[in-house]
């Protein structure tokens, strides 16, 4: 006798999350506003995990770290600063275009003084580094937690949710489109 379906299907997104295109400007500003802070907290929790893993591979204070080869702790090293590297650039610039989004609708919103804003293909850095960055770090979630070093792995982790976290806002904003795989 074959298992009974379950009927799963995707969520309708939609109804939570209408269609840039069907949002008044007041609900693109709020949403613009609300996303600014989720990057911005969200930059915190994945960039101060990852310095602060890097902290303790360079000065091999947690046990796992004693555990690595000295390669494999060059090379989770390299990772690690990598990653620290790209996080940094990707959600200032993510949080800059929030700003800078916001202020096309609502002038003043976002008060920048005379910083200009500074901006790089952000859509292209999503396309070429944001998924590979996401990848790294959950590797270096399952090494960590290979290693028994339970606070590693969830800093790893905690950063690779906020890059999905950045990559669902981006598509929503029509930044970048979502992935057709």
């Amino acid at each position: 006798m074959a298992e009974p379906t379950l009927g799963l299907s995707p969520i309708n997104r939609d109804l939570f999350f209408p269609p840039r295109e069907n949002r008044t400007d007041a609900m693109r500003l709020r949403r613009l506003i609300e996303g600014r802070q989720m990057l911005i907290r969200r930059y915190g929790i994945a960039y101060g995990g990852i310095a602060d893993t890097l902290r303790q591979v360079r000065d091999g204070s947690h046990p796992a770290v004693s555990q690595m080869s000295a390669e494999q702790r060059a090379e989770v090293e390299r990772q690690l600063l990598a990653a620290r590297d790209e996080v940094a650039r990707g959600f200032t610039q993510a949080i800059a275009r929030s700003e800078n989004d916001a202020n096309e609708l609502a002038p003043g919103t976002f008060p920048r003084g005379d910083a200009p804003f500074q901006s790089f293909d952000l859509g292209e850095w999503a396309e070429q580094i944001l998924e590979g960055l996401i990848s790294i770090l959950e590797g270096l979630a399952d090494i960590f937690d290979a290693f028994g070093w339970d606070t590693g792995a969830a800093a790893m982790q905690a950063g690779a949710d906020a890059g999905h976290a950045l990559d669902r806002y981006g598509e929503e904003q029509g930044w970048w489109s979502p992935d057709d795989d």
